[in-house]
């Protein structure tokens, strides 16, 4: 009987190193967390018009999301997103989507979370671009450099 198959055997029989490098610092990182975000608030001047309804601010709270809460505004996205055959899209890299992640969160102080998408739709340039870096961010996307501390 080959006895070099159970030598081997009793060997591996530790943590692979392979699998489980063991507690090494160079074995894992651990990301730098951001402290959280204050909400955003925009005021509009003049006015936004909406479905019969006008709004003056809408405040945009991205901290209190939840995996579930994105998983929501894909829905959303899918709903009224179709892309072109053969193409692939990044669903968090359109306007499409930032449209619809903003209002999810958006609170225009009725005491009900969220806002329709046509509304986030019609804001001017000089809004929508500010909510924008803020939907980027808040989907992990950044124009910041990751710094290392």
């Amino acid at each position: 009987m080959d006895t070099s198959l159970l030598q081997n055997q009793e060997r591996s029989a530790g943590p692979d190193p392979q699998i489980d490098p063991g507690p090494s610092s160079d074995s894992y990182y651990e990301p730098v967390i951001e402290q959280p975000n204050r909400p955003l608030r925009l005021k509009f001047s003049p006015a936004i018009e909406f479905d019969g309804r006008s709004y003056d601010n809408l405040i945009f709270d991205f901290e209190d999301l939840t995996a579930k809460d994105f998983q929501i505004v894909e829905r959303t996205f899918n709903k009224t997103f179709k892309a072109e055959k053969g193409e692939v899209v990044l669903p968090e890299m359109t306007h499409a989507y930032q449209c619809c992640l903003a209002a999810y969160v958006a609170d225009d102080g009725s005491g009900k979370k969220g806002v329709p998408p046509g509304l986030i739709m019609k804001l001017p340039r000089r809004y929508w671009t500010h909510l924008r870096l803020a939907c980027l961010k808040a989907c992990g996307s950044s124009s910041e450099p990751e710094r290392e501390e």
